[in-house]
């Protein structure tokens, strides 16, 4: 199972977000998805059952999101995270998972 986090402030780039890795049912594993719409509940998530692989915006309120990856370092170097800024950037994100972390030669949409 691959254990995936999103967090964002923005709960519809949030859900896009979702439903783009939903769609990755090509990968053959079982996808599990929670989402955040703020760091200090993801940091506290994690601390109980680390995620594999989490998407992170980079802007939100309170703790943004490198403060956010920094927390996590501490205790986790091994999650991939993935920072996010804006909805344009959504598809270029997807692509590098799929190329960089996931060593997947084709992406399928």
């Amino acid at each position: 199972m691959l254990r995936i986090a999103i967090c964002d402030d923005e709960i519809a780039f949030t859900l896009q977000i979702q439903s783009k890795i939903s769609s990755w049912n090509h990968l053959n594993t079982q996808l599990m998805i929670e989402t955040f719409n703020n760091g200090d509940s993801l940091i506290h998530a994690h601390n109980k059952a680390p995620f594999d692989i989490i998407f992170l915006d980079i802007i939100m309120p309170i703790f943004n999101g490198i403060e956010v990856a920094r927390e996590i370092r501490k205790t986790d170097t091994a999650v991939k995270i993935i920072f996010l800024t804006s909805k344009s950037c959504c598809e270029t994100f997807i692509q590098i998972i799929y190329i960089k972390y996931l060593h997947l030669a084709h992406i399928k949409y």
